[in-house]
């Protein structure tokens, strides 16, 4: 997917809310009809896999493409960058900001229908015309002509990751880099797609991105950087919190058990920040191959939990099914709301409301969560094989930002 950092001057971007009143008014051009959840059991349900593919991102002049490598789906163990150099696309893998080393990788570069796949269309790792085998290193990099590639191409990097103690291997995991785009079969995994940008210098020697001429004549684009770590979780007296919309229009959503609001836990009180903790009872059908699914609504900006104040920007689908003792949750967002995309998904689910800190502190910190993911750009994530208890209670937090 293409991932803009630039925004057209000609768009106004949404205030800085301070006040609920002012919240509302803000809000009001975001706001959708659609509301309800339910929980429907279903023998052919499957959890949507597919990502939104109508961007792909952008290989800039003198800009390095960043993405996570996520090691057992959920665990970040390092970054993969991909980079223009003189005349050849530089894929890098680089575990050096953790304790992490790589000790296989792999890597397809060019048109995802000439990926080796199986006829269920899971990758076939050990196909891929780049792999190397790593003594244990924390970087490496592959190098290929960007002649050899078309305008747009996609990019799979597969890895095999180890913690070393005491010259043992204490974990060894499968990695995968985080791309917009999910495999068509039953393996968990990510490509990217990427398309080159054609650069030349300008008057003064420097290096420019050439833009559509259409385009160019149209509008005037000015580079901003968009902060997403605007919330606030910590306990705040002031009672400022996550109730605000920031100035790029950026906002925090959470879902919200709208049908059955007693299982819904609003945060406020013990956290000055709005957002819902919300409880699945027991249930047989849990046990069932079948499974069932509940949806849920999500709200966006939400002042101290009133959702007359919020809007209601999608749904999240949570398919809980059993098998061989243990309960697994596949985990569906989609936005509904065409002005937004998912910029941050963090999800919680334990026996108990909250998550703890390191300090076994009940949180609501992002970090403290089962899963947290951060760099996205799309209108629906998927994540499956969560572990799901008889009882639970989950927390689901979205960070939405106006679609570029």
């Amino acid at each position: 997917m293409k991932k803009k950092t630039s925004l057209i001057a000609g768009l106004v971007l949404l205030f800085l809310v301070i006040f609920s009143c002012e919240q509302e008014d803000q809000i009001g051009a975001f706001k959708s009809t659609d509301s309800g959840n339910s929980a429907t059991k279903s023998t052919n349900d499957p959890i949507n896999l597919l990502l939104d593919r109508e961007d792909v991102e952008d290989l800039d002049c003198d800009e390095t493409i960043k993405r996570d490598l996520m090691a057992g789906q959920h665990i970040y163990v390092g970054d993969v960058l991909i980079r223009k150099e003189n005349d050849e696309l530089v894929v890098t893998y680089d575990l050096t900001s953790t304790d992490w080393s790589l000790k296989e990788s792999h890597v397809f570069i060019g048109d995802i229908n000439d990926a080796p796949f199986t006829n269920n269309g899971n990758p076939k790792i050990g196909h891929f015309p780049h792999h190397e085998d790593h003594g244990l290193v924390k970087e490496y990099s592959y190098r290929m002509n960007l002649d050899g590639l078309n305008d747009c191409f996609s990019v799979i990097s597969h890895a095999v990751v180890v913690l070393m103690e005491d010259d043992s291997e204490t974990a060894n995991e499968t990695a995968f880099g985080f791309g917009d785009n999910v495999f068509d079969g039953n393996r968990w995994g990510w490509y990217l797609d990427v398309c080159k940008t054609d650069c030349e210098s300008n008057e003064e020697g420097e290096e420019f991105e050439e833009e559509d001429e259409e385009e160019a004549s149209a509008v005037t684009t000015v580079e901003v950087e968009v902060d997403e770590g605007n919330a606030t979780y910590d306990n705040d007296p002031a009672g400022s919190g996550n109730d605000r919309i920031d100035d790029y229009g950026c906002m925090d959503a959470y879902a919200f058990d709208q049908n059955n609001q007693g299982n819904s836990i609003c945060f406020y009180e013990d956290f000055s920040s709005w957002g819902w903790s919300n409880y699945t009872g027991v249930n047989p059908d849990h046990n069932e191959p079948v499974g069932i699914t509940y949806t849920y609504p999500i709200f966006a900006s939400a002042f101290q939990c009133d959702i007359t104040n919020s809007i209601e920007i999608g749904s999240i689908k949570i398919h809980v099914s059993g098998g061989d003792g243990r309960l697994v949750a596949n985990v569906t967002v989609s936005l509904t709301n065409t002005q937004l995309v998912i910029k941050e998904f963090n999800f919680f689910v334990g026996e108990s409301a909250y998550p703890l800190d390191q300090s076994g502190q009940e949180s609501i910190d992002p970090q403290d969560f089962d899963i947290s993911l951060s760099g996205l750009n799309t209108s629906s994530y998927s994540v499956n094989n969560i572990e799901w208890y008889d009882a639970s209670y989950f927390i689901s937090h979205i960070k939405v930002c106006p679609k570029p």
